[in-house]
Formats: C-alpha cells, sequence, structure tokens
C-alpha cells in the first residue's frame, strides 16, 4: 500500500468540502495513478480515462437516446411548422411524439449532471490539497492548482468544445442545419465565451475537461 502525507486533507472536513463523499476516494485514485507515472498531470489524464470507463454505459445510453431524438427530427419539425402559432399545442404534440416511441430528451443530459460532481471535487482538491499545490505537469505547466500563465490550454479547450459542438451537430443530418443555420455562429462564440471563462481555473481543471472532450469527440 502507498503512502499519502495528506492528513489534513483526510481529517479536516473543511478542507474535504461538500464532496467529501467523493473527493477523498478519487485523491486515493490519483495518488495511485501518480505512484506509477511520478506525474500529478498525467495522473489526472489516467483519471479521467478511468472516470470515462466508468461511466461508459451511460454515455452509450446518451448516444441512443441522441440518436431516437435524431431520427424524430423532421417529425418534430412538420409539428413546428404546423402549429407555428401555437406554441402550447406544438409542445404537447411533440412529448406526445417522444411518448409514443419511448424517448426522454432529459436521459441525454444524465451523463453530463453525474460529471458535474467529479469536476466539482477535483477543482477542490486542485486548491485544497498540498500534494496537488505547485506540482508540475510538462513544460510551461509548472503548477497544475493554478492557471495557465500562457493561456495555452484555455484555447485548447475552447478549440475542443467547438469541435465536440460540430461533431455532434453533424450527427445530427444536415435538415437541422438548414433549419438553423445560425447553430455553427454559436458554437463559435459559445466557445470563445468557455475559453474565456476557464482562463484563471487551476491548469489541472482543464486538462480533465481538455482530455474529457477528446474522449467525447472520439
Amino acid at each position: 500500500m502507498f503512502s499519502i502525507n495528506s492528513h489534513l486533507f483526510f481529517n479536516n472536513t473543511h478542507v474535504h468540502g461538500f464532496f467529501y463523499f467523493l473527493s477523498e476516494p478519487l485523491f486515493y485514485v490519483l495518488a495511485f495513478f501518480n505512484k506509477i507515472f511520478k506525474n500529478w498531470g498525467f495522473s489526472i489524464i489516467m483519471l479521467t480515462i478511468f472516470i470515462r470507463i466508468i461511466m461508459y454505459p451511460l454515455a452509450r445510453f446518451q448516444q441512443e437516446t441522441l440518436a431516437k431524438i435524431t431520427n424524430l427530427q423532421p417529425q418534430i419539425l412538420n409539428i413546428k411548422e404546423k402549429f407555428k402559432h401555437d406554441y402550447n399545442e406544438s409542445n404537447v404534440q411533440i412529448l406526445k411524439l417522444y411518448k409514443e416511441n419511448n424517448v426522454n430528451p432529459l436521459y441525454s443530459f444524465l451523463p453530463i449532471l453525474l460529471q458535474t460532481p467529479f469536476f466539482l471535487a477535483l477543482y477542490h482538491l486542485l486548491t485544497t490539497v498540498n500534494e496537488l499545490k505547485r506540482a508540475p505537469f510538462v513544460f510551461w505547466i509548472q503548477d497544475l492548482s493554478t492557471y495557465d500563465p500562457c493561456y495555452i490550454l484555455p484555447m485548447i479547450l475552447g478549440f475542443t468544445i467547438y469541435l465536440l459542438q460540430i461533431s455532434s451537430l453533424n450527427s445530427q443530418s444536415s435538415y437541422l442545419l438548414e433549419a438553423s443555420p445560425s447553430n455553427k455562429y454559436f458554437i463559435i462564440l459559445f466557445s470563445v465565451f468557455m475559453a474565456l471563462f476557464f482562463m484563471h481555473f487551476p491548469s489541472g481543471l482543464l486538462i480533465y475537461y481538455i482530455v474529457n472532450n477528446i474522449i467525447s469527440i472520439i
């Protein structure tokens, strides 16, 4: 069994925060990978892959749900056109269509909701655990607990968000693009916004987010 020196982390509930139940085992997994790779940055990458493997059944269920919704898009567009002057009736008919085809759109957000606690728990780890403070990764990233001084990671993050959204949009079929040609412009603006929003977040958190996006794209 490997040794861990974060006694403060494991004995102080203030440091644990709300995500104590998740952040403690998360750190044990990180420490296990660090025992192998001797680098907390690579450990975060392996942790991301590990979490995605665990979440794979839900991710597959999400993709199946999205595929069903995509197949229903022509009928949904017809309903919206038919009841374009009656918003409430349009919603009623769309919900009826979903029910007839055994589709619940909310299920497509389930993996995202379940990823959020991991994201927040890792943020708390990076900002409270001594082992992760001033821990270097590679090249210009010399402290995973603070922001990227060159702002390269935020730009990479924005680019992966753009690719993820575009790949998702393209997988839905061309009629969606025709129905809403502004989608691509919105994706660009959203990607830029996310890059700016995460500029001063810990580098380790951005590495987690970037790797997560790359796995999603693949």
